[in-house]
């Protein structure tokens, strides 16, 4: 099923305007990417920290959340979670 609002390709300001889910560094409190990663990675909206690609599959999977992940856990995974 497709993202109520985004195709494959999204501007910048799309992506910044929709909610996130992350994968965390737990002891750190932090995302595994960050600004340093990605300018102005920082100003996404998180709402969910998972601790791996595969809990962050079924949260995108069950929302409007999106989320970064290597392209081959997608292709991988993409019949399981329709991401």
């Amino acid at each position: 099923e497709a993202h109520p609002r985004l195709n494959d390709e999204i501007t910048a300001e799309q992506f910044f305007e929709e909610e996130h889910v992350v994968v965390s560094q737990w002891q750190s409190r932090k995302s595994l990417l960050n600004a340093d990663d990605i300018v102005d990675l920082d100003k996404r909206k998180i709402k969910y920290r998972a601790s791996g690609v595969l809990e962050m599959l079924p949260i995108i999977c069950g929302s409007e959340y999106i989320g970064l992940m290597p392209e081959s856990m997608i292709n991988l995974f993409n019949n399981t979670y329709h991401v």
